[in-house]
């Protein structure tokens, strides 16, 4: 298996189980539908992408849906000294 880059995975793991780390599959929030439709609230968790489905189901019952998941950026970019100071503003 290739080693994706910040990979920490061992090269013995890499080469029997495959990677299993935050580099590769990065914590998400997870949002679902409790009882599989679109009604009444949504439920919101956080795991590790790739087990989304099995999380939510073993969550709220084997009718949960996710509908949305979503990974913060790794490197977001940072705000610029004058777009702080324009948002601190009163005003």
């Amino acid at each position: 298996m290739t080693r994706f880059p910040n990979c920490s995975c061992s090269e013995d793991q890499l080469r029997l189980v495959g990677c299993d780390c935050e580099a590769c599959d990065p914590v998400a929030i997870i949002s679902c539908w409790p009882t599989g439709k679109a009604q009444g609230r949504p439920a919101t968790f956080s795991c590790r992408r790739s087990y989304a489905e099995i999380e939510a189901r073993c969550r709220y019952g084997r009718d949960a849906k996710v509908f949305s998941v979503y990974v913060a950026p790794a490197n977001p970019e940072p705000f610029s000294p004058e777009y702080i100071r324009m948002m601190s503003r009163d005003g």
